[in-house]
C-alpha cells in the first residue's frame, strides 16, 4: 500500500494516487478528499477529492481556519474520528466539506501523521448512515500515516533540489559580477534568478544617489508597465526607503486601497501587484541601493525565501559596489593621464622659452613621429606611447645652464662633457 505512494515526489500525485487507492480499498463510498493542512496559517484546504466519480474541483472550496468541525477536531486530537450521523453534525458545524447531492450521511477521517504533525486529514464519505467502523477508521489511519510519510518525502526532495537550484543561481551570479564591469549585465542575472527561484512575478534594483539622498531605478524584470523605469524615491518615501532606514527586509502582503499614501501606489494598482518584498543592498556597511520584488499573488512565507532574497541582495549590493570602483578608477586613470600629458607639455613649453632659436622643434618632431608611426601601422596604445617619448627627446636641456645652452659660439671640451652627462 504504502509502496505505491513512496516512489511519487510530487504532492499533487500523491494526493491524487491517495485518492485512488482510498476509492479503490472501500466499498458503499461516495466520496474521498484529501485535505491539506496549513500549520503556520492554521488553515485547512482541499487538496484533492472524488465525489460519485466525479473529480472535485479544490480551487474552488474555500480555504477554512482550524476550528471545531470534524476536520479540525481530527487534527487536534491527532486521531481518527468515525461519524455516524454527517447531517447532525453538519448543523453544529459549517465547516463539514461536503460536494454534491444527495448529501452523505457518515463519514470516517484519519490525520495524515508525520512524528505526530499533522499534514492534513483523509477523509472518506458514504450515503449510508453508520457505515464505518473503527475498525475503517484504523485502516484509514494506517493508510493517511503512508501518505504521510510519502509527503514528507517529497518536501525534502524539493527542498534539496530548490537548494541546489539556488546555490546554482548564486554560482551564476558570482561568474557574471567577476566576469564582467557592465552592471547591467550582473543585475540582469541577479534580476532572472530572483523572479525564477522567489517564484515571484516582478523585481527590480533601485540605485542609491547619495548626493540627493534618493533611490533611482537602474534594471528591473517582469513589469508590464513603463512606470517603474521612472522610479526615484527619496530615503523617506515609499516602501523602499523604509526598507534603507530600517536596514532590514521588508515585506508587505496586502497592497491595499488604506495603504494609498505609499509614494507609488497607483504603480501598484497599475501593474495589479498585491504583494511585496524589499531587500536594501549593503556593502561594506554602505547602502547601495534596494532590491525590490512584487508579487500579483501571495509571496512565499519561509525562512528559506527570506535568506536567498537577502542573499540576492547581498550580491546585488557587490556588483553595485564593484561596478561603483571600476568606474571610479576609470575616472582616476583618465585625470591621471591627463594630468601627465599637461605636465609634459609644460616642460616642452619650458624649453621652447629657454631656447628660442628651436622654438616649436619639439612639436615639429612629435608630428613627424606620430605621422611616421601611422604610416608603419602602430597601434593606437602605441602612439600615445611615442608621442610621450618625442614631446620628451629635449627634455635634457632644462638640466644645462644658459651659460652654456644659450652661448653663441661652439663649446668647449669641459662644456660638452656637461652636456653630454
Amino acid at each position: 500500500m504504502g509502496s505505491s505512494l513512496d516512489h511519487l515526489l510530487k504532492a499533487e500525485d500523491i494526493y491524487a494516487r491517495l485518492v485512488e487507492i482510498t476509492t479503490e480499498l472501500f466499498d458503499d463510498i461516495c466520496a474521498v478528499i484529501v485535505s491539506r493542512y496549513d500549520a503556520q496559517n492554521q488553515t485547512i484546504r482541499c487538496a484533492h477529492g472524488v465525489s460519485d466519480g466525479v473529480a472535485i474541483d479544490a480551487a474552488a472550496l474555500p480555504v477554512a481556519p482550524l476550528g471545531t468541525g470534524t476536520q479540525s477536531q481530527t487534527i487536534r486530537q491527532r486521531s481518527a474520528v468515525v461519524v455516524g450521523d454527517l447531517q447532525a453534525r453538519y448543523k453544529q458545524s459549517k465547516l463539514a466539506v461536503f460536494v454534491g447531492e444527495p448529501r452523505p450521511h457518515a463519514a470516517v477521517l484519519a490525520p495524515m501523521l508525520r512524528n505526530r504533525e499533522p499534514l492534513g486529514v483523509l477523509q472518506v464519505q458514504s450515503h449510508t448512515p453508520q457505515r464505518f467502523t473503527e475498525a475503517d477508521a484504523e485502516f484509514l489511519s494506517i493508510l493517511a500515516n503512508s501518505a504521510a510519510v510519502a509527503l514528507e518525502n517529497a518536501q525534502l526532495f524539493e527542498d534539496s533540489r530548490t537548494r541546489i537550484q539556488r546555490l546554482a543561481a548564486l554560482r551564476d551570479i558570482e561568474l557574471a559580477i567577476t566576469t564582467s564591469f557592465d552592471l547591467s549585465v550582473a543585475l540582469n542575472v541577479i534580476l532572472d534568478n530572483a523572479r525564477k527561484q522567489l517564484e515571484v512575478d516582478a523585481a527590480c534594483v533601485l540605485v542609491f544617489e547619495p548626493h540627493s539622498q534618493s533611490l533611482r531605478y537602474a534594471a528591473g524584470k517582469g513589469f508590464l508597465t513603463e512606470g517603474v523605469k521612472h522610479s526615484r524615491l527619496r530615503l523617506d518615501q515609499g516602501l523602499a526607503g523604509q526598507a534603507v532606514l530600517q536596514r532590514t527586509l521588508l515585506r508587505q502582503d496586502l497592497l491595499e486601497a488604506e495603504n494609498a499614501h505609499w509614494a507609488g501606489h497607483r504603480f501598484f494598482l497599475d501593474e495589479g501587484f498585491t504583494a511585496y518584498c524589499a531587500a536594501p543592498l549593503l556593502a561594506k556597511g554602505k547602502v547601495q541601493g534596494v532590491l525590490e520584488v512584487f508579487g500579483r499573488g501571495p509571496l512565499q512565507d519561509a525562512p528559506e525565501w527570506n535568506s536567498f532574497m537577502e542573499a540576492l541582495a547581498i550580491q546585488a549590493a557587490i556588483a553595485i559596489d564593484n561596478a561603483t570602483l571600476f568606474d571610479d578608477l576609470q575616472r582616476s586613470n583618465v585625470e591621471l593621464t591627463l594630468a601627465y600629458d599637461v605636465t609634459l607639455e609644460g616642460w616642452v613649453k619650458a624649453v621652447d622659452i629657454r631656447d628660442h632659436e628651436t622654438e616649436g622643434h619639439t612639436r615639429r618632431v612629435t608630428e613627424m613621429t606620430l605621422r611616421l608611426a601611422q604610416k608603419l601601422g602602430v597601434g593606437q596604445d602605441e602612439l600615445a606611447h611615442l608621442r610621450r617619448g618625442a614631446l620628451l627627446h629635449d627634455i635634457g636641456k632644462l638640466a644645462i645652464t644658459d651659460a652654456i645652452l644659450l652661448k653663441p659660439g661652439p663649446l668647449s671640451d669641459e662644456e660638452w662633457t656637461e652636456v653630454q652627462s
